[in-house]
């Protein structure tokens, strides 16, 4: 992770921080936030990097355990990937394969 640096931040009730995000990962920011998920965002000197999460409670109560629904996008807003994300016993986050 070298050279990796949070590119876009947002304190609890505060306007995010731009700072090298695009316009478009800005309006993924806009909606995800307006559905009440959480984001990150990180660059390093050739890539940006969108996650957004929210919590899936009705996913959590049935394998007993936290389960965050994770998406992935590119410096262009594109979705690259998404996935399902589950805590084990030790309170590592794992992929979930299903």
């Amino acid at each position: 992770m070298g050279g990796w640096k949070p590119c876009a931040y947002a304190e609890s009730r505060s306007p995010p921080t731009w700072s090298g995000c695009s316009k478009q990962l800005q309006r993924v920011v806009t909606r995800a936030t307006q559905k009440g998920q959480v984001w990150a965002c990180w660059a390093d000197s050739y890539h940006t990097w969108l996650f957004t999460c929210e919590m899936s409670l009705p996913l959590s109560r049935e394998r007993g355990a936290p389960v965050l629904l994770v998406d992935q996008y590119d410096e262009a807003g594109e979705l690259k990937d998404s996935g399902t994300w589950v805590s084990d016993q030790e309170g590592k986050w794992r992929r979930s394969s299903g």
